[in-house]
């Protein structure tokens, strides 16, 4: 755990700079373990950390979502384990942690991250909001909070997604001429740099067999559906694939053994994800909006935050892979997940770009939830693609779709 002093002289120099320029000031946070919700309690009158700590444990307990999204790693091998464990005094809090520190409080927590620091990101209470808002900053492993000026906070208030600091910033302009990032630094600022970008998806069937297939794709994204990968062979796909950031779903089943009966913890079954983001693009995965979605089978929906232009505006992207199968019960799957994505975890983001992409195994004559989606502000990316450069069509089930113009194709 890194300490607390000094904390922003420890950020990267983009986010020391965002944070200056709205006019922040820190409060600095002891680096003992638990500074992620002694960051979230400071400014919340009658929470303690301890107590924050124990309602939070308590609230992933009884909601089936977050075992659901828990990933076992070399730290927390099991749901029980990483549970108990963070239940400890010093166990450090993380994505997940957060996401119920919201809910449980009320509260609507606001991250400035020095990963990437032209946004906060929004964790917002699934119900019960107070009003209440707490802005922390993160170096990894570490926390502490943030005190931005009011009129800044009256801004993050009105908001219901992902903001870009600069709308902070132009908030805090407006009312109380505070100093800005300069045009000079916003041409400095990490993205792509293009006005379009080149989204892709693919269905490998096995990342590791088509490796050389994924890699050759001439796109700034590209989401892969059925990687068929657990996290132990990730490795060797992340060894190749070195001009991309790998933002990996949850892992799917292992296979089944036949003679013991049990999963292997070597070789995976079908499925999986994996959300390939040209390097230097700033990219980010979360939880929050599939959380608050309830999606019933997580290990099929995955969600990364992605800058596009220069880096001030970020388009939130859902990679996809619905069941497949004629059945009435596989229908009501892909349908129910759709529903979900299209509607709950999109309306949960606010007014923000969205693009839905992946292996949809249906098309609109054969899906109610589609033909919705498309009556309602949500449009056909791959044809508005084909529609601008002529270019061929993909198979309908395999088509990204997108809630803006922003170009897709496959």
């Amino acid at each position: 755990m890194r300490g607390g002093g000094k904390t922003l002289e420890t950020l990267g120099s983009r986010l020391k700079e965002a944070a200056d320029a709205m006019g922040a000031s820190v409060q600095e946070i002891p680096g003992d373990g638990a500074c992620q919700f002694a960051a979230v309690v400071a400014g919340l009158p009658g929470w303690s950390v301890g107590g924050l700590r124990a309602r939070v444990v308590d609230a992933m307990l009884e909601d089936p979502t977050f075992e659901a999204h828990f990933a076992p790693s070399e730290r927390y091998g099991s749901w029980e384990f990483y549970v108990e464990a963070m239940r400890g005094p010093y166990e450090y809090g993380d994505e997940m942690t957060l996401t119920a520190a919201a809910t449980v409080t009320g509260t609507t927590i606001w991250v400035l991250d020095s990963r990437s620091p032209h946004i906060l990101r929004r964790y917002a209470p699934r119900a019960g909001a107070t009003g209440e808002q707490a802005v922390v900053t993160y170096v990894p492993e570490h926390y502490d909070r943030l005190l931005l000026p009011g009129s800044a906070m009256a801004e993050l208030a009105r908001r219901t997604g992902t903001v870009e600091t600069a709308a902070v910033l132009q908030s805090i302009k407006e009312s109380a001429r505070q100093r800005l990032i300069t045009a000079g630094d916003v041409e400095q600022n990490p993205g792509p740099g293009r006005a379009e970008m080149r989204f892709a998806t693919l269905n490998v069937t096995n990342l590791l067999q088509y490796l050389p297939a994924a890699d050759a794709v001439e796109a700034d994204l590209l989401c892969c559906q059925e990687v068929t990968l657990l996290p132990c062979k990730r490795v060797q796909a992340e060894e190749y694939l070195r001009k991309w950031c790998c933002h990996w779903g949850l892992p799917p089943p292992g296979r089944l053994c036949r003679n013991s009966g049990s999963r292997s913890t070597m070789n995976a079954a079908n499925g999986g994800l994996s959300t390939l983001v040209l390097r230097p693009i700033p990219a980010y995965d979360t939880m929050t909006a599939l959380s608050h979605a309830a999606i019933r089978s997580p290990d099929r929906v995955s969600h990364t935050v992605v800058a596009t232009g220069a880096g001030n505006t970020f388009v939130h992207v859902f990679n996809v892979y619905c069941p497949s199968g004629n059945g009435r019960a596989e229908s009501e799957e892909r349908e129910d997940m759709l529903e979900k994505i299209l509607f709950a975890a999109a309306d949960s983001l606010g007014d923000v770009p969205i693009m839905v992409m992946g292996d949809l195994n249906t098309e609109e004559d054969r899906s109610p939830v589609l033909r919705k989606a498309l009556r309602n502000g949500w449009s056909d990316a791959a044809e508005l693609h084909h529609a601008r450069t002529g270019d061929t069509l993909p198979a309908p089930g395999h088509r990204a779709r997108g809630s803006t113009a922003y170009s897709s194709t496959e």
